[in-house]
């Protein structure tokens, strides 16, 4: 704190700060509203908009502070009606001691997972007396286990754990393990604000069951007004299926990357065909020079142009089959009437494929 007090002390006009310290020391000081207080009073009077996130990790001790001393000194009228700065601290059990996480709301974070950060909270408090206020979230980037969060949501005693909605967010990571159902993203609209959104990577593992996701992907990209990436990670076979019959009818024209694996080179194909707006795509596949020869047939056939790179995919394991990703660039389209017996057309191929 004293090397903090020295650094703003030479910036009294500061009207607008923002500290972030993920490992403080126990007796740091910065867990002291009271000395905040006089600071800010006397040396950062024009400060107006004080944004800090602080996390201490500290041993079982029977003389340890508890949270709500912790938060006390920030009940004062300088921080509630002065200032209107509202602060939430955190109490989370972990292996041989506990961490102490003091922040100002809205809650800064570059990324989270969800909800194993809300679980890890054992207690919670606020210098407000509402404290089961949701918790607004400022992240870009937001790992998200709906299947975690619905079952923990519907367990937990919400009164002891906050609630928490995540604006801002660009980067939408969505892990589905059980039924994907419209009730779930519905559910997802409620904690995540997805105007934002401009990345989306969809994780379906094996035991997913999909019965039908034609009407949730309707809902999910109506509120995704600036998705431009889709990234899909499921089995071969969910791949023909999810892409080709739910979620290529209901992706929107703006969105111009896609990515996933394939087992059939058909499959890249039939995507390609129903997502003629894309800019660019790649696919993780076994075979290059299959899907190469492939590709290359199907853009001289339907008079598209476009650039192909390949990049072989390292394995730790030797036994593993060997895979690469298949990189495509598309020129833009200025007809769509294309005339396809005109084998005169430009078409750029950068090929990198080693036989050996």
């Amino acid at each position: 704190m004293n090397d903090v007090e020295t650094l703003l002390s030479q910036l009294p006009v500061l009207k607008h700060l923002r500290l972030l310290f993920p490992s403080c020391e126990p007796n740091s000081g910065l867990f002291d509203g009271y000395r905040w207080e006089k600071f800010i009073r006397t040396k950062l009077s024009l400060l107006n908009k004080f944004e800090f996130s602080f996390e201490v990790f500290k041993r079982f001790n029977s003389n340890d502070v508890i949270i709500e001393s912790l938060i006390a000194s920030f009940r004062t009228k300088f921080w509630l009606e002065d200032k209107n700065w509202f602060i939430k601290c955190n109490l989370q059990e972990e292996i041989g001691g506990e961490a102490f996480h003091l922040y100002s709301i809205p809650l800064f974070k570059n990324y989270v997972t969800y909800p194993e950060y809300r679980n890890a909270i054992q207690h919670s408090t606020s210098n407000i007396v509402d404290n089961n206020a949701t918790i607004m979230v400022n992240t870009c980037e937001l790992s998200l286990d709906l299947d975690k969060m619905t079952f923990n949501e519907s367990q937990q005693n919400i009164s002891s754990t906050p609630n928490y909605f995540f604006q801002n967010v660009t980067k939408l990571c969505l892990s589905i393990n059980q039924t994907w159902s419209i009730d779930l993203i519905k559910h997802l609209s409620t904690i995540v604000n997805l105007s934002c959104l401009k990345k989306l990577t969809l994780i379906l593992w094996s035991k997913s069951e999909i019965i039908s996701f034609h009407e949730g992907a309707k809902i999910l990209f109506n509120q995704t007004s600036n998705l431009r990436s889709i990234k899909l990670m499921c089995d071969y076979d969910t791949v023909g299926k999810l892409f080709l019959t739910d979620i290529l009818p209901n992706l929107p024209c703006h969105v111009k990357h896609l990515e996933t694996s394939i087992l059939d080179v058909e499959h890249a194909t039939m995507i390609l065909e129903r997502a003629e707006y894309l800019s660019n795509a790649k696919f993780r596949v076994f075979n290059g020079y299959e899907f190469w020869t492939h590709i290359t047939k199907w853009l001289s056939q339907n008079g598209r142009e476009a650039t192909i790179k390949e990049e072989l995919v390292p394995h730790h394991c030797t036994t593993a089959p060997p895979t690469c990703n298949m990189y495509l660039w598309f020129q833009k389209r200025m007809n769509k009437q294309i005339d396809t017996s005109n084998e005169s057309k430009r078409k750029k191929l950068m090929h990198s494929y080693n036989s050996s």
